[in-house]
């Protein structure tokens, strides 16, 4: 429970904060020892001077010991290693950072010398220091270790020399996962363990390669004490020796490189596993690839170098690249999915894709070469999933080039995308076809080049450069036909070079680039030769070239950006580039678009299709002469104009063609009786006989009957409850309005009575939804609707869900009132009274709008009306309409048959009306424990006089042990779907259970006799956990928890919720049970507890002390109540309150202080029932009865 509290209060008062940083630019500061203008004469000082990712330049000098204290700083020696000495002093060196409080992530160190450190620096030892790196840099003289610690820290290219004394090790690795010590030289040191000690299990996953031990070094080159599992150690030079701790384990150990690699060495290729070169270790290398044959056992159990070397590791030439090929026709040899090249291919391999058409997202994680064999006509690769690019280039130097590339995809997803990575190559590529962007570069991506790309029919842009993108090149690209623009430049790109390209459409560029060639070019014009600087050609520019050297006198505006201002190409091309020759384009057809208006047709159906074509100069010409083709003639036919004609079901693709572009629309032949439709039946006078029906589909009524509700539909809404008693009718219509609320399209009623000959004057139209819930509603609805309700729509469409049968509710009845609500008032005025809808005892007008009709029946008049009594616990009388609601309400046990001499006899068991009023509570289900007690249930006809006591009544009885859950007794209204005949009307007690009899017909009342049970009320506990209150103070003797004693609670306690110490507190037995306290009982079977309420009724209402935040309430009335009425002792300071569902162990909507609709806080609270109230600040609320 304490977890339901902590999600409820995340959900219901969750504050959403956006906060909206500008970023600043990186800066760098320097520093010298000798001082002058705009340097510092310390490392600390820059540092405490600096930000986030700015760089420290440090001169020439010494310097003494520093501290870092925030992340993502570099620290570098502007000359080398050599340059820059940082004397510690004999003391403890560099802090990376000082404590625990501080941050120094991505810290970066990069050539300096360190001196008598103790030791020399030390990294994520005080604080947080992940993904920092320690290169090019000397450590010389320290007298303690080197101790890194933290995730991913790198020392690469790193000089270790000199100890001072005998140290335990040069570096420590202790709570250290995933470092790198890569291509360092250890020299001249005399450790007394170990150059690098692996101490404890955190050190984990670390990766030591590449590294020199040279002739100098003395001692051990790795020690083990408790180390982790899973280090890798590998082509490291000159390693003297491995040793572990006494009395530890030895770890799991990887001596050699995890995978095969491919090298050379002697000039040979290799491929295979790589170790270490151990000193003294001298073995044979018999087949010459630079691994010696023997493995090297290590000392301690410490494991197995399998590929020991024979030379330096310097010697062995890593990777070589290789040809991997793709062809989705597959064969020997070749990858069936460019992806699976990928995955299997190395940084430096290219990748040749065959001809083919391929679906995929490829994720291109390595420095690949990726081309297709023949070009942008030959292999085209398509978006299996829109959700990501179609090349997504995830790694620096990466080449793509000449694929065909096609979406969709969606919002910000490109169809080739390289965001953050540098040098990559797009070359010669077709990007058109639904992708959001056809290029987009982004984060801080440099050095790439998109060049001679055709990017066109995207939902957005053809190139886009976005974020910090620098020093990019794109050239000779051809952009048309995009939605927004043919180019986006903005965010904050810079020193990207933008020139001889082609955008046919707008662009949109808002910092400052070169939009121009980097340098004077030589280029022919109209056949004269010319040089100078070269822009882009835009198709809308209007510029002149009065001196006729292909450039446009006038500059081209780009952009304006408030803060940037405006951004120009200087020199716009006057056509297109192609071999350094700028060419006028002449306009060609580039698309040509079918009229897909309607793609759905029934057999038989006709329709006239239409092409146009659309030129590259954005011409758009409707009348070209057009070749029609049918894929599919048995289909659907098509003739030269374009004429169509549905045949049989199926699918067919027409093409519109000309000059050798086409256009295509899909096109789909359904059989009628395979579309959501509803069937139209209208009876003859006789009320029995079909006098016509009509089936017509949802696709027919759209294209054969006025529309109702506009091009984006129109809102309506029905009214229901207001759970209000002193307003049930709510003529303000302010209560409770979202019962059904939405915004749809559909047909007129009328229109579709019309199909089979209208309604009857004095009728009714009665509804079916498959659900088989029925409706009905008077004739007057359509032959003359009251101006309050307005035309009566079958509605079909569903602003959020769409159509039927993806809206799941439709078709569904609804009335264009004015004002866009038929409320519980206009229900009383308009409709009859017979026609009115109840919740319980609640009008709900929602109750009219009838959902998921499948039928619509016209009947000349209207059924008779009639009610049955019930009486037991309570006295319930219902009408015809409540029980035919039961009857089709899908919950279980509700609607019952039976089967007698080929009819079919409908209605409700007999126990479901029992526990309607067997208890105090008309909501409870049925009570199994009453009818073991054992009562008796009269089943009784008033007789021909219809006065009940008379002398003409009749009854039958029956045990309640034989009624319980049986539905082989069952009361019907119905005989294969009719009313049942006079004599019969309006019930029959019938069923396999009941002799012939007692098979009563003629139904008015039922009574429970000799109900056990002498409390007030009953509370239900159902199986589980249930919420639960008492609504008035107890009788003395019967008023403490004693009262759940009989409970099975399965071992579980009884408990409260005190608010103001936030803790739950379990009931004793002799505890009381008070009004306004929300109790959890749990209850191993449906079980009901009586309960009898003082007699000697408190003078005053009894109270509750509440508290700021969550509390556990009961509900202090017999009768229920709306929220805001019950809780008006609060009014000003409750927020939500949340009632517990027992039967289906779920918490109930919420209502929430002053909302309407499904939140309204007019939802009412019942007798019996606990609930969650959130408080807004301390209060105290008071019963509403005493």
């Amino acid at each position: 429970m304490v977890i339901f509290m902590k999600k409820s209060i995340g959900i219901f008062c969750l504050i959403l904060l956006a906060l909206l940083i500008a970023p600043t630019a990186a800066t760098t500061l320097y520093v010298d020892d000798n001082g002058g203008e705009g340097f510092y004469t310390t490392i600390q000082g820059a540092l405490d001077a600096a930000e986030e990712g700015d760089t420290i330049s440090i001169l020439p000098g010494t310097y003494s010991t520093f501290t870092v204290r925030k992340p993502h700083l570099t620290i570098l020696s502007r000359d080398g290693a050599e340059s820059v000495i940082v004397d510690c002093q004999n003391e403890e060196g560099a802090r990376i950072p000082d404590g625990s409080n501080e941050n120094a992530t991505g810290t970066i160190l990069d050539g300096l010398k360190f001196l008598n450190g103790k030791p020399g620096l030390k990294i994520g030892t005080y604080g947080p220091a992940n993904d920092s790196i320690v290169k090019n840099c000397i450590l010389n003289d320290m007298i303690v270790q080197v101790l890194p610690k933290g995730d991913n820290i790198t020392f690469e290219n790193n000089t270790f020399m000199g100890t001072t004394g005998t140290p335990a090790c040069y570096m420590m690795l202790r709570d250290s996962t995933d470092c790198k010590i890569i291509n360092n030289t250890f020299t001249n040191i005399t450790p007394k363990f170990g150059a690098i000690l692996l101490y404890k299990t955190t050190a984990t996953n670390n990766t030591i390669t590449g590294n020199i031990f040279d002739s100098s070094f003395d001692g051990n080159s790795f020690y083990f004490r408790e180390a982790g599992d899973g280090n890798k150690i590998f082509l490291n030079t000159n390693v003297s020796g491995v040793a572990l701790h006494t009395g530890t384990v030895a770890p799991t150990t990887h001596w050699n490189s995890t995978a095969p690699l491919t090298y050379t060495y002697n000039n040979t290729a290799h491929t295979g596993y790589l170790g270490n070169l151990w000193s003294g270790y001298t073995k044979t290398d018999e087949n010459g690839d630079g691994v010696i044959d023997t493995p090297y056992v290590l000392p301690d159990g410490l494991g197995t170098d399998h590929a020991p070397l024979v030379a330096a590791a310097g010697e062995y030439e890593i990777v070589v690249p290789q040809t991997l090929y793709v062809d989705d026709d597959g064969g020997e040899g070749v990858y069936t999915t460019i992806q699976a090249a990928v995955d299997a291919a190395k940084s430096v391999d290219t990748i040749v894709v065959r001809n083919g058409t391929y679906t995929e997202n490829v994720l291109v994680d390595k420095g690949l070469t990726i081309r297709a064999e023949n070009g942008t006509e030959a292999v085209t690769v398509t978006a299996a999933s829109p959700t990501k690019p179609v090349f997504d280039l995830k790694a620096d130097g990466i080449t793509v080039e000449g694929f065909s590339v096609r979406g969709p995809t969606n919002t910000h997803v490109a169809g080739i995308e390289s965001v953050g990575y540098d040098e990559c190559r797009i070359i010669g590529n077709d990007c058109g076809g639904a992708c959001y962007n056809g290029i987009h570069l982004g984060g801080d991506a440099t050095g790439n080049l998109i060049e001679a790309n055709a990017c066109h029919d995207n939902t957005r842009r053809g190139i886009s450069l976005r974020d910090n993108v620098t020093g990019n090149t794109v050239y000779n690209n051809t952009c048309w036909d995009n939605a927004d623009d043919e180019l986006c430049v903005k965010d904050y790109p810079s020193d990207n070079v933008i020139w001889a390209n082609a955008f046919f459409g707008t662009v949109e560029c808002l910092n400052a680039n070169t939009y121009h060639s980097p340098d004077e070019v030589t280029y022919t014009y109209n056949g004269t030769e010319h040089t100078g600087y070269v822009g882009n050609y835009y198709g809308g520019y209007e510029g002149t070239d009065d001196d006729n050297n292909g450039i446009g006198d006038d500059s081209m505006l780009l952009g304006t950006d408030d803060v940037t201002g405006e951004h120009r190409d200087e020199y716009p091309m006057m056509g297109i580039w192609k071999n350094s020759e700028i060419m006028k384009p002449a306009p060609t057809l580039t698309t040509v678009t079918v009229d897909a208006e309607t793609t759905e047709f029934e057999t038989g159906e006709t329709w006239q299709f239409a092409a146009t074509g659309v030129y590259s100069d954005s011409t758009v010409v409707p009348d070209l002469a057009f070749t029609w083709t049918s894929s599919e003639p048995a289909v659907g036919t098509v003739n030269e104009t374009g004429w169509f004609e549905a045949v049989a079901p199926g699918a067919t693709t027409l093409t519109a063609a000309c000059d050798g572009v086409e256009g295509t629309a899909r096109v789909t032949v359904v059989a009628p009786d395979t579309l959501p439709s509803i069937e139209i039946i209208r009876y003859a006078p006789d009320g029995v006989t079909v006098e016509e029906k009509k089936t017509v589909t949802i696709r027919w009524m759209q294209r054969h009957l006025p529309v109702l509700g506009g091009e984006e539909g129109t809102m309506l809404r029905f009214q229901g409850p207001s759970f209000d008693k002193n307003d049930p009718w709510n003529p303000a219509e302010n209560l409770n309005l979202g019962k059904v609320n939405n915004t749809v399209k559909g047909t007129a009623l009328a229109d579709l009575c019309d199909l089979v000959g209208g309604v009857y004057e004095d009728g009714e139209i009665q509804f079916t939804g498959r659900d088989n819930y029925p409706g009905v509603i008077p004739s007057s609805v359509v032959l003359a609707p009251h101006e309050r309700q307005g035309p009566a729509i079958i509605a079909w469409w569903d602003a959020e869900a769409g159509e039927y049968p993806e809206w799941k509710w439709g078709p569904q009845l609804f009335f264009f009132t004015p004002d866009g609500v038929f409320g519980n008032e206009d229900m009383r005025i308009c409709f009859p009274e017979a026609y009115h809808h109840y919740w319980t005892d609640w009008p709900s007008a929602a109750g009219i709008s009838v959902k998921k009709i499948v039928t619509i029946e016209i009947v000349p008049e209207p059924r008779e009306d009639w009610d049955l009594d019930l009486a037991g616990a309570i006295i319930r009388t219902i009408d015809r309409s409540y029980y035919e609601q039961a009857v089709a309400c899908s919950a279980p046990g509700h609607g019952a048959t039976w089967t007698d001499d080929g009819k079919t006899w409908s209605g409700l068991p007999l126990w479901l009306l029992c526990g309607w009023v067997d208890d105090a509570d008309q909501h409870a289900p049925f009570r199994d424990d009453l009818a073991d007690q054992g009562y008796t249930v009269l089943v009784v006809d008033y007789g021909p006089d219809g006065i009940e006591g008379t002398e003409d009544d009749r009854t039958v009885e029956f045990a309640s042990a034989d009624v319980k859950r049986n539905n082989n007794i069952l009361l019907a209204n119905e005989i294969d779907q009719w009313p049942l005949e006079e004599g019969d009307w309006p019930l029959r007690l019938v069923g396999k259970d009941v002799p012939a009899e007692k098979r009563l017909g003629s139904v008015d009342a039922i009574r429970l006799e000799g109900l056990g049970g002498t409390g007030d009320m009953i509370l239900t506990l159902h199986k589980g956990w249930n919420f639960v209150s008492v609504p008035r103070t107890l009788a003395p003797g019967n008023d403490t928890a004693a009262i759940f004693a009989d409970v099975d609670s399965a071992g579980h306690s009884i408990l409260t919720f005190d608010a103001a110490a936030g803790l739950w507190k379990p009931l004793g037995k002799n505890d009381t049970v008070r009004p306004l306290d929300g109790i959890w009982v749990y209850a191993a079977k449906n079980t009901g507890i009586e309960i009898t309420f003082d007699p000697a009724k408190p003078t005053t209402p009894p109270t509750k002390r509440l508290s700021e935040g969550w509390n556990a309430v009961g509900y202090s009335d017999i009768e229920p109540e709306p929220a805001r009425d019950a809780l008006t002792s609060v009014k000003e300071k409750w927020a939500i309150l949340i009632g517990y569902e027992a039967g289906s162990q779920a918490y109930e909507h919420s209502a929430i202080n002053g909302a309407v609709g499904s939140h309204a806080d007019t939802l009412p609270m019942i007798p019996g029932k606990g609930y969650w109230l959130y408080m807004r600040a301390d209060g105290t609320l008071a019963a509403i009865s005493t």
